[in-house]
């Protein structure tokens, strides 16, 4: 089993209280799409042990960068030289997009399960709306759903987000 942290597309939802909310562990995804859309909303909290763990003052910083270049050259020959002068140049260019997204923590709470294969295979098959989501999407035998095992909690979160766009174009003569 693969673990990987993802960022939930609305980040409005509010902490389960008492193992229960609109997003927990132990809930089931249809994909890392719709990781925010749980198949059995209805689902009881986990019975398997729950560990939290707290980080505090953490600063985390993302920055993306996109560039796209190119050039050509190009001769071309003067009519009235009979062919024996060629004139050429060259042109290029760089384009460059930039994001920058920089968060701050007063504190963040994680909650993380580590189910025995038999735990969820058991959830599985006794949650009807996960075990009828399966016979729904079965392809040639094959299903794939996700399963949520730990959940982050941002306490006193701010941050910015910074576009950059930019570029440069360059041309000049050859004889």
């Amino acid at each position: 089993m693969n673990k990987v942290w993802f960022i939930l597309g609305q980040t409005d939802y509010p902490p389960p209280e008492g193992g229960k909310g609109i997003i927990q562990l132990g809930h089931f995804v249809p994909d890392l799409e719709r990781r925010d859309q749980p198949i059995n909303k209805n689902a009881e909290p986990v019975s398997v042990t729950v560990y939290p763990s707290r980080l505090e003052g953490l600063e985390w910083e993302v920055e993306r960068d996109h560039y796209i270049g190119g050039s050509a050259d190009a001769l071309v020959p003067i009519p009235q030289t009979a062919g024996l002068v060629s004139i050429g140049g060259e042109v290029g260019g760089i384009f460059k997009k930039s994001v920058s997204n920089f968060w701050q923590f007063e504190a963040l709470d994680k909650l993380i399960i580590d189910p025995p294969d038999d735990y969820i295979e058991t959830r599985i098959k006794e949650d009807k709306l996960v075990k009828a989501y399966i016979e729904k999407n079965t392809r040639f035998n094959s299903w794939s759903i996700f399963m949520i095992t730990g959940l982050a909690i941002a306490r006193g979160a701010s941050g910015t987000r910074e576009e950059k766009v930019g570029g440069d174009v360059h041309g000049g003569l050859k004889g």
